[in-house]
């Protein structure tokens, strides 16, 4: 269970810097807390040796005030010392968001090959969502807690050695008990992790294919698979829920014996006449033990729970690996003029042992329109991910105006180019936004004119809003001719030396689809224009054809 923590510091470990002054708060008030928590045990000695005895009406009653002011100001530090942990907390798991979704944009797809963009949101999301809790809930509160014991040991060793050094002992006892249930409890987390996504896998499997189950008649043979699953996970639960049951049992047992253990230590010393021990001494010191036992329990359940999320951790710090990637000697200024492309015997494998690219060279020079062919798993689509980047080829190298592409700076590199996909992505953004993304200084008469280029001027002006119309999720919904002609002005308006098209008229019929590569063309007079089709009919506008 002691794994799970150095997964999580390595997790938070580039951020916790700029929230140490918080967490500073945070230490420095559980200390106070603690400490102002002891006053009231502390003048229970006086009251039960001293003022009780001595039948001293005024100085009991001054004592039982005391006691409870510092018990309030006590819980009250306690309050704040969660409040500013809980603050420290959401601010660093921010930045760990932040820097979790900055590396599934920078890393090429290579590392989630074999997963869906579904399985992916859900297992990282739902690793952070439970990793910033466990946080928050257990870490930031078993170093608290530490605290409050080492404090509450320091407070007994100083009011009586010997008790103090007994309950030290009692401390490395537990442990011992620690390390016995390690093993077992890391196992069955580990099982929960696997069954846990199992039974993901299914859900999601269930609702992509909503549709043909409905269609098959396949609903009670997708529910008794997704019942399985959870047949699996509840038996595994179960055995943790029992194991757990019993370690709290163990746990309550070691907390009795340990205050009877106590109790007759310290009522042998008051026996023999221990001048340093009295009745209000031990009652004190036993009610710093139970704080002690109690605090102990807190901290061996917490670091259970933390078992349980150790398997999702290991798999999200190897996933985002939780470096950015490296680039090689940087090229900074400008694009080199001559922005020809060569691929030289380029080579792609996938997990599963296929190779849709197999020692694959082309080489193109600046103002080429050039159609690439092949039907569907060909490597059309693979070809134009190698040249944006967004995959690493397994063999082989691409170069840009001559240059190595993984050598030049990725933001001066995707300068030099445009890319329309055959179905684009519509954030909920302005049209203007849209437009604008990747290239915010274009002006309204900017946009305008690449509107009219594509011929989607009308369109816009016809709109309520013009340019400020909502588009996206919930926004204006465009048919799919102009979805692409506006995927094309948001291309074009950069003015890319290379445009890239990846099957965009796949979803066009034949009048609009010439219509608009002829728009494209006629756009494009000096442009290097890469288009992957299917169809034949496509490609015969283009100059140079390649077949895959």
């Amino acid at each position: 269970m002691l794994h799970s923590i150095p997964l999580l510091w390595l997790l938070v470990r580039a951020h916790i810097g700029e929230q140490r002054y918080l967490l500073l708060c945070v230490g420095l008030l559980t200390i106070a807390s603690t400490v102002t928590g002891l006053i009231g045990p502390w003048l229970t000695k006086g009251i039960i040796d001293i003022y009780i005895p001595n039948r001293d009406m005024r100085m009991l009653t001054l004592s039982l005030t005391q006691a409870a002011a510092a018990t309030v100001v006590a819980y009250a530090l306690w309050a704040l010392q969660q409040i500013v942990a809980a603050k420290a907390c959401e601010r660093l798991f921010m930045d760990v968001k932040t820097n979790m979704l900055e590396q599934l944009l920078a890393h090429s797809r290579n590392r989630f090959d074999g997963l869906s963009d579904a399985d992916i949101a859900l297992e990282l999301n739902t690793t952070v969502k439970s990793a910033s809790s466990m946080f928050r809930d257990d870490i930031i509160a078993c170093i608290v807690e530490m605290l409050a014991i080492v404090s509450l040991l320091v407070a007994a060793t100083v009011m009586h050695w010997q008790a103090g050094l007994f309950l030290s002992l009692a401390i490395m006892a537990y442990l011992g008990v620690l390390a016995a249930i390690d093993k077992p409890l890391r196992a069955m987390a580990a099982k929960i992790g696997r069954t846990t996504t199992q039974q993901n896998t299914a859900f999601m499997d269930t609702l992509a294919a909503a549709r043909d189950i409905k269609v098959f008649n396949l609903a009670s043979s997708m529910l008794a698979r997704y019942a399985v699953t959870l047949g699996q996970l509840a038996k595994i639960q179960f055995k943790l829920v029992s194991f757990e049951a019993v370690l709290r049992s163990c746990f309550g047992l070691l907390s009795v014996l340990l205050t009877l253990a106590l109790t007759g230590f310290l009522g042998a010393l008051i026996i023999f006449k221990d001048p340093a021990m009295s009745i209000g001494l031990l009652l004190t010191l036993l009610t710093v033990s139970a704080l002690i036992v109690a605090t102990v329990n807190k901290i061996l359940m917490r670091l259970g729970r933390l078992a349980v999320l150790e398997p999702s951790l290991r798999y999200f710090i190897d996933m985002m690996k939780l470096r950015s990637p490296t680039l090689a000697a940087r090229i900074d200024g400008e694009i080199p003029d001559t922005s020809s492309i060569e691929f030289i015997n380029v080579s792609y494998v996938w997990p599963n042992g296929a190779a849709p690219l197999s020692d694959f060279s082309l080489r193109t020079e600046p103002g080429d329109k050039v159609a690439i062919v092949g039907a569907s798993g060909s490597g059309k689509s693979l070809i134009l991910d190698l040249l944006m980047r967004l995959r690493e080829p397994t063999q082989g190298q691409i170069l840009f105006s001559g240059i190595a592409i993984a050598q030049m700076h990725q933001a001066l590199y995707y300068s030099a180019f445009g890319f329309v996909g055959q179905n684009s992505h519509f954030m909920r953004v302005s049209l203007r936004d849209f437009l604008q993304q990747g290239w915010p200084d274009q002006s309204d008469e900017d946009l305008w004119r690449i509107l009219d280029v594509v011929e989607l001027a009308a369109v816009v002006r016809s709109l309520q809003k013009q340019l400020d119309t909502l588009i996206g999720s919930d926004g204006w919904q465009f048919a799919a001719g102009d979805r692409q002609r506006l995927a094309l002005a948001r291309a074009l308006i950069r003015d890319p030396d290379v445009l890239l098209l990846d099957e965009f008229t796949n979803m066009l019929d034949v009048e609009t689809e010439a219509a608009l590569i002829l728009k494209v063309l006629e756009a494009s007079p000096r442009r290097t224009v890469i288009c992957t089709t299917h169809s034949l009919a496509v490609a015969d506008f283009f100059d140079k054809k390649v077949f895959l």
